[in-house]
C-alpha cells in the first residue's frame, strides 16, 4: 500500500501537526439530520451483575456530559442522547451485515437477539450524526484492528471494528474517549482493497467521514474545560485541529511516569482535498462531503509519544 507523508502548517502546535495519507476515488453524499448521541462506561463488575469485566473507570459518563452539553446548547441540534453502563451493548454498535465468524462474533449471546443494531434509533448508534463513546479500548489481533468495550454483557463486550462495526447509515463523526481508539499501528494496517483494519468498518459509499480518538492511552479523568472547548470552537470549522490542540497533553503522569496524550483523527475521502477540505473547515454543523471513501489521513503531532504505544513519526 502506497502511503505519502506531509508536513502541514497549523498554529499553537504548527510545526509538530502531520498528516499521512492512503489512496483512491468520489462519489458526493447528502448531508443527515442533526442529531447526536453519547455513550459511557464506568462498571465492569462482570457476569454476576450482567455487565462486562474489566477496570472500573470514573470519569467516562462526566466525559460525555462536557461534550453533550454544547450540543444541548445549539438550537439548530435536533436531538442529544446520552447513554451509560449497561445501557450501553454490543448490538449498538453491530451492524446488521455482520454477526458470524471471529473468537469474539458479533452478539455471541445464546439468550437475547443477535442481530446487530446499530441503525436503530433512539440506541443504535449509526443513527445519529455525531457519535460519542467514553470506555476501554485497545488494539487487538498483532494491531489490525482495534476494540471498544461495552457495559451490558448480554451481547459481545468487546466490539471490533472488523467483526462488528460498519458505518453505513447516518454517522458522520465517531469520538472515541478510549486508549488505542485510533491508533496509528492499525491505521497502517488498514487495507482499502481487503476491507481490514478501521476500512472494515467503513461503507466507501457511505457518509462516515472521521474518526477522532487517541494512540496510545487516553486521559484517566474528564476533561472538563478542553472537551467542550472543542466542541464549540469546531460548530462550523477546524475540527480536526481543534481535537488535536485541545485534547494534547504534553506531560501526563501514570504510575510516576510522565509521557504525552496524543489525540489522533483519521479522515476518510476520495481526494486530499475534500480530506483537507473537512479536517480543516468543516465541523459539527457543516460536516463537509469527502466523497467516496477510497482513501483517508491520519492527523497527528509529530513525535509525539505516550504511554502504551510507540512514539508517533516526526
Amino acid at each position: 500500500m502506497e502511503c505519502e507523508w506531509r508536513l502541514v502548517s497549523r498554529t499553537v502546535l504548527s510545526s509538530m501537526i502531520a498528516f499521512v495519507v492512503l489512496g483512491f476515488i468520489a462519489v458526493p453524499q447528502a448531508m443527515a439530520a442533526d442529531e447526536f448521541a453519547g455513550y459511557g462506561v464506568e462498571k465492569y463488575r462482570g457476569s454476576s451483575h450482567g455487565e462486562c469485566s474489566s477496570s472500573n473507570l470514573f470519569w467516562t459518563i462526566d466525559q460525555v456530559s462536557n461534550f453533550a452539553k454544547k450540543f444541548n446548547k445549539w438550537s439548530s441540534w435536533e436531538t442529544v442522547e446520552k447513554f451509560s453502563n449497561k445501557a450501553v451493548d454490543g448490538r449498538d454498535f453491530t451492524d446488521a451485515s455482520k454477526g458470524t465468524g471471529g473468537s469474539d462474533e458479533a452478539c455471541s449471546c445464546t439468550s437475547c437477539s443477535c442481530t446487530g443494531k446499530d441503525h436503530l434509533s433512539p440506541y443504535g448508534a449509526d443513527h445519529a450524526d455525531v457519535v460519542i463513546i467514553s470506555t476501554h479500548g485497545s488494539t487487538r489481533n498483532s494491531k489490525t484492528d482495534a476494540h471498544l468495550v461495552m457495559g451490558d454483557n448480554s451481547n459481545d463486550c468487546k466490539v471490533t471494528w472488523e467483526e462488528n462495526m460498519f458505518w453505513s447509515e447516518d454517522t458522520d463523526i465517531l469520538i472515541t474517549e478510549a486508549c488505542h481508539s485510533a491508533s496509528y499501528d492499525v491505521w497502517s494496517n488498514s487495507n482499502r482493497h481487503t476491507r481490514t483494519g478501521f476500512y472494515a468498518g467503513i461503507d466507501e459509499d457511505g457518509q462516515f467521514r472521521a474518526l477522532l480518538g487517541y494512540h496510545g492511552l487516553s486521559k484517566d479523568k474528564p476533561s472538563f474545560f478542553s472537551a467542550p472547548a472543542f466542541v464549540s470552537n469546531s460548530y462550523s470549522d477546524a475540527i480536526v485541529e481543534n481535537w488535536i490542540l485541545e485534547m494534547y497533553d504534553s506531560s501526563w503522569r501514570r504510575k510516576g511516569v510522565k509521557q504525552e496524550i496524543c489525540p489522533t483523527a483519521i479522515v476518510f475521502g476520495s481526494t486530499d482535498a475534500k480530506i483537507d477540505n473537512f479536517a480543516e473547515n468543516g465541523g459539527f454543523k457543516d460536516r463537509k462531503d469527502t466523497g467516496s471513501k477510497s482513501r483517508s489521513s491520519y492527523f497527528y503531532i509529530g513525535g509525539c509519544d505516550p504511554h502504551s504505544a510507540s512514539a508517533l513519526p516526526e
